[in-house]
């Protein structure tokens, strides 16, 4: 975006008072600091004043002039480029040129000069311009008639472009986190970038892993479901709602597949699985030692028992040996 630039002169261009005596106007500055915005401007506010005007790049003007091999089509063509009352020629300094072309462009501001107002705009400063024409011996008279009575606007600043395109990837990189989000909420697969990372233990079965990683997923809808009244309040309610109903399903296959579960399926080693001791697998550290008859009561439930109902009561942990 511009940094520095003359808004008076700017302004004052646009009044089109360069049109009464012919004057040129040349925009100077880098890539992407609205150079070609303000010259276009400049011609649009001269057609809407009922004048006659042209836009064209260096490039396209001078290939298609160097095109014509015969006098009188190169004549008629520099009258097509001379007749408009103003001409814009955009990019001049981009690209660099041979001899011919810059005879060319010479003759062509040569036959509009102190007639028709021409408009340039170009990312070098006049004193570059032998590395545009290089060996071009055109060169000075060509600046000389171009800077005679002519407006130059220097334009200095960032390039516009490049700021759209960081704001474009920041929005594009939004977007892409938004969708995700949105995709975990409906119940649709998360990218990987998205996805919760979660260490899985090596005792854990596939089956409990899976389970897990379900209810994780469906957390984040119970989650996202907390919000205010309203169509998409209610929507993401239900979300969660479906999101708990799915945690219930999934709470056998996680009861049913932890290490420390009597009844689980995973093979317990020697024949006291068949008695329904548990002592196949050590505890983990800190916690306590399975009841030995737990398949058959669990210990709270025998605590509340009465005493005269747990002496005859079969497999229970305080029965008499």
């Amino acid at each position: 975006m511009p940094k520095s630039i003359d808004r008076g002169a700017v302004e004052e261009l646009m009044t089109l008072d360069f049109l009464k005596d012919a004057s040129n106007v040349v925009l100077v500055g880098p890539n992407g600091v609205g150079k070609t915005m303000c010259a276009c401007n400049l011609g649009y506010q001269a057609v809407l004043a009922g004048h006659t005007a042209l836009f064209t790049t260096a490039g396209q003007l001078l290939g298609e002039l160097a095109a014509l091999d015969s006098d009188s089509g190169l004549r008629r063509k520099l009258r097509q480029y001379t007749a408009p009352d103003v001409l814009v020629i955009d990019e001049v300094g981009y690209l660099a040129f041979s001899n011919r072309y810059a005879d060319l462009l010479f003759e062509l501001v040569s036959r509009r000069y102190q007639h028709k107002s021409t408009v340039v705009t170009t990312n070098r400063a006049f004193a570059d311009w032998g590395e545009v024409f290089p060996n071009a011996a055109c060169v000075v008279s060509l600046i000389d008639r171009l800077m005679h009575r002519a407006e130059v606007v220097r334009i200095d600043g960032e390039s516009y472009r490049a700021k759209e395109a960081e704001e474009r990837e920041a929005k594009r990189k939004a977007e892409r986190i938004m969708g995700n989000s949105a995709a975990s909420a409906q119940g649709r697969p998360m990218s990987e970038s998205t996805m919760p990372k979660v260490a899985v233990p090596s005792h854990w079965s596939p089956e409990q892993a899976l389970a897990v990683f379900e209810c994780l997923h469906a957390l984040q809808h119970i989650v996202g479901g907390v919000r205010p009244t309203g169509a998409a309040g209610l929507a993401r309610s239900a979300r969660a709602r479906r999101a708990a109903a799915r945690i219930r399903s999934r709470r056998a296959v996680l009861t049913a597949a932890s290490p420390y579960n009597p009844t689980s399926r995973w093979p317990l080693a020697g024949p006291s699985a068949l008695h329904g001791v548990n002592n196949a697998r050590p505890s983990p550290p800190g916690h306590p030692k399975p009841h030995p008859h737990r398949r058959m009561a669990p210990p709270n439930r025998c605590a509340s028992m009465p005493p005269s109902t747990r002496q005859g009561r079969p497999g229970c942990c305080s029965r008499v040996a």
